[in-house]
């Protein structure tokens, strides 16, 4: 329930997030890079962000309607490397400031951590198989 809870808290900030994208999308479009062949809406992968660092939710447990929760955390962390290789992670975390973004990182390395565990678990599997 905390996921529909705090979905239906987030329509002001919702509001406030598609005013900053679009005026910061007409001005450096280069900040949003898309990720491989799947075709996925900006505003539905910050709105997704958005809903992640507010709820606390898993990314799994996402939206459909926002898209394929894979696809959104992988389009995440394609736009972290950038933002952060080029500088621009501070002028984004001021720029979209309806984003906590201390409980979304947190939330990053949470969800990085479980895969890499998921991972080992499945090749230490695969050796003993």
């Amino acid at each position: 329930m905390l996921l529909e809870d705090g979905y239906k808290q987030i329509d002001a900030d919702y509001l406030k997030l598609k005013e900053q994208y679009d005026q910061i999308k007409e001005l450096n479009p280069s900040l949003f890079p898309s990720h491989g062949n799947i075709d996925i809406d900006d505003l539905d992968v910050l709105r997704a962000m958005q809903i992640v660092a507010k709820t606390g939710c898993e990314w799994r447990d996402l939206p459909s309607e926002l898209g394929n929760w894979d696809t959104i955390y992988m389009r995440y962390t394609v736009w972290e490397k950038k933002w952060m290789g080029e500088g621009t992670y501070d002028f984004i975390k001021q720029e979209f400031s309806s984003i906590d973004w201390d409980a979304l990182w947190a939330k990053h390395r949470l969800t990085r951590r479980r895969k890499l565990l998921e991972r080992q678990k499945l090749q230490k599997n695969n050796r003993s198989s």
